[in-house]
Formats: C-alpha cells, sequence, structure tokens
C-alpha cells in the first residue's frame, strides 16, 4: 500500500482474503494499540475474526464482507454465514457490500430480482441479524447513470445480533455521501452511554394487578381539594403520581424479577407438594402462590405490551423475548446519537444534540407572530354556511354520556401527555374519576377556561426519512394530556 500505509496507518496491522481469491478483494486494518484481532476464517467473499477492545468493552465477532456480483456465486457467502452464525456466541457484527437488496423499496430505477432477495433474507433470519441503527444516505450505491438509466441500491449495511444490541446499543451505521465513487462509505460509531436522563412519570396498567389497587385509587382520589373543578382534577391528578411512584417502587420496580420470584416460589410449592400430597398447608401455600405468580406474571406481560407499543399483540400472547425484542428495536431507533445542527455542523456528544434541538425549534415554534390576518367576512358568506340545524347542534350542550364516550374512544397506548396518565387510568377507574373529570370537562364549556397544567403538550419528534442526518429530517407532533383531548 506504500504511501498510503506510512502516511496514514504506520504502524497498524493488516490482513486480506488473496489467501482465497485471487489479488484480493478485501483489505482489513486495525491499530494494535486499540484491538487485538484474531483472524478466524477467511474466504473470497468474508473474512471472519475475533476483535477484543483494548478499553475494556466486550469481546466480538466481526465478519467483514464483500459479496461477488452473480446470484448463484453468492450462494457460497450466505452458505457461510449460516455456518458462522451457528458457531458464535458473542456479539457479532456483520458489515459490507452485500451486492444485494433485503427489500424490495431498496433499489430505484431497475427491478429487483425476487429470488436473490429470498436468498438473503433467509441467511439474514437463519443468523438472527438486524440492521444496526442507520443514518445517513438511505440507499449506498449508485450507478453514475444519467437520466432515467440512473440505478440506486442499498446494498451495502451493517447487521448485528442480539447479543450485539445488548452489549452495544448505541452503536449507529453512518452512509457519507459517496462523492466521485459509486458506494458510500462506512462508519460505524459507537456512542457512550452516559447521557442518562431522568425519565418523566408514566401510568403504567400494570399496576392495577397490585393488591388493594381500587381502595388505594379510591382513598387518594377521594381527599378534598379546595379550587375550581378544573383545578381539583389536576391535583388530584398530581396526588395519584405521587401514590403510583410509591405503589412502583415497593412493588413493581423491577417487575421482570417480581415474576421469576413468583415463578420460583410455586415451583417450590408444588415440589413439596408433590413429596407430601397430604399436607394441607402445603396446599394452601400452593394456591397462594399460584394466584401470586397469576397477578405477577399478567402485570410484567402488561408492561411489556405498553413499553413494545405493539398494536398487532393480542390478548394472550406471552411471546415476552418478542416483546423486550420490540422495546430494545424502539429505544435504538429512536435514540439520536449525533445531527447535523441548523447551522450544517456535526454535533455528536449528548449536550449539543440536545442544544441543537432545542435552537432549532424555538426558531421554528418559539415566537410570536407580530401581525395576524383579519378574516375576512365577504369572502366566508360566498362559501357554503352551516344550516340552522347544524349550528342548533354544534352550540347544543355537552353532556355526561358524551363526555363518557370520548373518554373510552381514546386508545389507552397512545403516549401520554406531559401529566403522564394515559386513558387506562380513567376508563380503569372512571366509578371512582368518572364524576371528578366530567364535572371538569363540562365547566370548561360552560366558562372556557383552560388551566394550563391541561392545556400543555409534549413535542415529539418522528423521523421524517429512514435515516435523518439534519435536524430538519424529523416531524414535531404534540402528546396531549387525555383531559385535553
Amino acid at each position: 500500500m506504500g504511501a498510503l500505509y506510512v502516511n496514514m496507518f504506520n504502524g497498524w496491522c493488516f490482513t486480506t482474503n488473496s489467501s482465497s481469491c485471487k489479488g484480493g478483494r478485501i483489505v482489513l486494518a486495525w491499530n494494535p494499540n486499540a484491538f487485538t484481532l484474531s483472524v478466524l476464517k477467511v474466504t473470497s467473499q468474508l473474512i471472519h475474526c475475533l476483535v477484543c477492545p483494548k478499553s475494556g468493552s466486550v469481546d466480538f465477532c466481526c465478519t467483514f464482507v464483500y459479496a461477488f456480483n452473480q446470484s448463484k456465486e453468492r450462494e457460497d457467502l450466505w452458505r457461510d454465514l449460516c455456518g458462522l452464525g451457528i458457531g458464535v456466541h458473542k456479539p457479532w457484527i456483520v458489515l459490507g457490500d452485500f451486492n444485494c437488496v433485503l427489500n424490495i423499496d431498496e433499489r430505484v430505477g431497475a427491478p429487483v430480482r425476487h429470488h436473490s432477495m429470498v436468498a438473503f433474507r433467509n441467511c439474514v433470519d437463519i443468523c438472527g441479524l438486524e440492521d444496526v441503527k442507520a443514518a445517513g444516505h438511505f440507499y449506498t450505491w449508485s450507478n453514475k447513470q444519467a437520466g432515467e438509466a440512473r440505478v440506486f441500491s442499498k446494498i451495502d449495511r451493517v447487521m448485528a445480533n442480539d447479543l450485539w444490541f445488548q452489549n452495544y446499543p448505541n452503536a449507529e451505521a453512518g452512509f457519507l455521501s459517496e462523492g466521485e465513487y459509486d458506494h458510500c462509505p462506512i462508519v460505524l460509531a459507537v456512542y457512550p452511554c452516559d447521557n442518562i436522563v431522568k425519565k418523566p412519570f408514566r401510568y403504567f396498567a400494570m399496576w392495577k394487578y397490585a393488591e388493594g389497587y381500587t381502595d388505594l385509587v379510591k382513598v387518594n382520589w377521594s381527599k378534598g381539594v379546595v379550587g375550581t373543578l378544573m383545578y381539583q382534577v389536576v391535583q388530584k391528578l398530581k396526588r395519584m403520581k405521587g401514590v403510583f411512584k410509591e405503589l412502583n417502587r415497593t412493588g413493581f420496580n423491577d417487575i421482570h424479577a417480581a415474576d421469576i420470584k413468583a415463578k420460583q416460589d410455586l415451583d417450590l410449592c408444588q415440589k413439596n407438594l408433590h413429596l407430601a400430597p397430604g399436607d394441607s398447608e402445603l396446599a394452601d401455600r400452593e394456591v397462594e402462590a399460584a394466584k401470586r405468580y397469576k397477578l405477577m406474571h399478567a402485570a410484567y406481560i402488561s408492561f411489556l405490551k405498553q413499553k413494545a407499543k405493539e398494536a398487532w399483540a393480542k390478548d394472550g400472547d406471552e411471546n415476552s423475548s418478542l416483546f423486550h425484542k420490540s422495546i430494545r428495536a424502539r429505544i435504538i431507533h429512536n435514540t439520536v446519537h449525533a445531527i447535523h445542527d441548523m447551522h450544517g455542523k456535526w454535533v455528536c456528544d449528548p449536550t449539543s444534540v440536545s442544544a441543537a434541538f432545542l435552537e432549532y425549534y424555538q426558531n421554528l415554534l418559539g415566537t410570536k407572530a407580530s401581525s395576524r390576518s383579519h378574516v375576512m367576512i365577504d369572502i366566508v358568506h360566498a362559501g357554503p354556511t352551516l344550516e340552522q340545524l347544524q349550528k342548533d347542534q354544534l352550540l347544543a350542550p355537552v353532556t355526561n354520556e358524551e363526555v363518557k364516550y370520548a373518554m373510552f374512544s381514546i386508545n389507552g397506548d397512545k403516549a401520554p401527555g406531559p401529566d403522564g396518565f394515559g386513558s387506562h387510568f380513567f376508563r380503569e377507574n372512571w366509578n371512582i374519576v368518572g364524576e371528578d373529570v366530567t364535572k371538569a370537562v363540562l365547566d370548561f364549556f360552560h366558562t372556557g377556561k383552560l388551566l394550563k397544567e391541561i392545556n400543555s403538550t409534549t413535542i415529539t419528534l418522528i423521523p421524517k426519512t429512514k435515516c435523518p442526518k439534519n435536524i430538519t429530517e424529523f416531524r414535531p407532533i404534540s402528546c396531549c394530556n387525555v383531559i385535553y383531548k
């Protein structure tokens, strides 16, 4: 590598797959001061190695891929990867040019060969691989042709197994601009995990499985509050936050561990009962242990479903590993490690990323209009207007039944507003809280006054693109309090 080695990689170690492919197709370089690397397998389309970071991070397997162009030739690659996947029991990351897409939407300008895609998909599924969170360009290759002959494809990717995501949740694959070349360079970054943020309160439906839950809500909600009807509801919700925080701390702080403990207690009771089937005291303990496990397990599954936010999950679906996988995927996907700010500067530490979003949206949303356009009544009257019956219907008083119907029509799994209470809480305790909530809502329609605690929202950012890299590539949505809705 001549001058390139001397000028940029002096002191580094190198290896290639030239022993398996004439001339070599993959060149692998590493800094021995940062990593200890052991090559485990070399073929014409991959180099598989064990990487031991000297920083003390967890060892992992890494497979560098450069697939052949023809689908028939890639069959050996898929077979080799599947074989590696069976023997890998460490975090594993696979990256490179696969010369094949995984999904139909990953190619524009040319047809996708279904049989090639299916073969690649089967390999990925067998190996248990998923895409690492990506930023930058979605399409990673272009044929550089002009006009309608131009083809874009996502044939370069970074994938990893479950153990990788557990140990390196803050990894992100950046796909940079290709410049004069046809492929986008890949930069895999692992960001530090020290950006711990205090989580806001959120009501969890699992709390309803606590012993004495209904009485707990009734006693604390019924305590008197002096003030307007809306103020009373706001203060009672604040009180319930403290109650539920304490309930969570004492019985649900680690619901997974509680579920396991309840199952172990039940197993032990049943084991002892089999040894002494006539022992009535053991039989009573077994009944209580079964009851306890049933409650804890139901609470655990409820927690997973709410965290995973899987709308397709049916009652009775207890695939907890699937829920855990979905929860982790949501967390990884929703975390922004680095971004271009509004000035085009690349920022990658948590404080700078937060400041970049705040600056952009304060400029976008945080200013008042200097003037407001007047409504031109003549133009309004020139268009269609409401009939008198329609006017009467709009002006009709809101009823108790309408308030209840509106509350029960709100999906309990929707993201809550700043107060943290989704509709789950109100619906499950309507016989306790319904009267106060209804009076407060009807009072608003009579007075037109709404407290700022109710009329407040949480702004959540939704990516507009599959691989956002600029601060402008997010869409803000407002999460409102249920009472406001």
